[in-house]
């Protein structure tokens, strides 16, 4: 029985050789469909041996089996971008971690740290009197009254005032906010040297405010705890009038004419009353 297979593969194989052999040697210019045109390998055109196909059997299958060990390896080898892929995903999440952590703890130590300053000036309140003492360091000098060009705070103060020490936040904070725009000068009652600027300005009393004009003139004089409203009120427009002052000397070059000024919204003493030449006020 296995005779008789095998006659049959070697009847058939000689069969489409010989078919093949043929339509060549004719010049047929007929293209004959068959099976072995469509095999990638092409067929011998003598007829091949028993141990031709044995070995050819082997061939193909080595070849087989290679394509397929060459699939199977390329198959398999994105695995290893995966692996990558999937190690950066992981440090990608443990960095976006560690910055929520890290900006959980600035977080925390901010509040903290507010809460403990809050706490400190609370239970160690800065008293007036150093205030006074702090703004009389950084106070400008009377040098600077209608030179630079803008308005000038005059605030004759001394420690033993309590009134002073009263309205010392408030000058604090108005000297903060106009500090760019303003002028302001501390002068300590107690000290001897003060005493000329006192006379100046015919100071009596104290707390004293003089509210003096771009150009060097004391337009009036505030006395006691003010409001902050009221100071703020009276600068604004000092600093109106020194603006269109400025603006008048740039158009008016040529003649004398003044621009005009706008009366302060809050006046109390005016010093100079009787005396109007004694209202311009020169340091060196």
């Amino acid at each position: 029985m296995m005779v008789s297979v095998n006659t049959t593969r070697t009847f058939m194989d000689i069969v489409i050789t010989e078919g093949m052999a043929s339509s060549i040697q004719a010049g047929s210019t007929k293209s004959v469909h068959r099976f072995g045109d469509v095999v990638p390998m092409k067929r011998p055109a003598t007829r091949p041996t028993e141990n031709s196909q044995s070995s050819a059997a082997p061939t193909i299958s080595n070849n087989l089996l290679l394509s397929d060990g060459d699939f199977s390896s390329t198959a398999s080898s994105p695995k290893a971008p995966m692996a990558s892929s999937s190690s950066s995903s992981t440090s990608a999440d443990e960095l976006i971690q560690q910055s929520k952590f890290r900006n959980s703890v600035v977080a925390v130590a901010s509040v903290l740290l507010a809460v403990s300053s809050y706490l400190y000036q609370f239970t160690h309140p800065v008293e007036p009197v150093q205030l006074l003492y702090t703004m009389q360091q950084n106070s400008q000098s009377m040098s600077v009254i209608g030179v630079n060009q803008k308005p000038t705070v005059v605030d004759f103060w001394a420690p033993w005032c309590d009134n002073c020490k009263l309205i010392a936040p408030t000058l604090l904070q108005v000297e903060e906010e106009y500090k760019d725009r303003v002028n302001f000068v501390m002068v300590d009652g107690d000290k001897a040297e003060s005493w000329p600027y006192i006379e100046a300005f015919g100071v009596d009393a104290i707390p004293h405010l003089a509210l003096v004009s771009a150009d060097g003139d004391v337009e009036t004089a505030l006395i006691g705890p003010i409001p902050r409203h009221v100071l703020k009120a009276d600068l604004d427009v000092l600093l109106e009038n020194a603006a269109a002052t400025q603006n008048g000397n740039n158009n008016n070059k040529d003649n004398n004419e003044q621009s005009p000024r706008q009366s302060l919204p809050y006046t109390m003493l005016d010093v100079f009353a009787s005396n109007p030449q004694g209202r311009k006020v020169r340091f060196q």
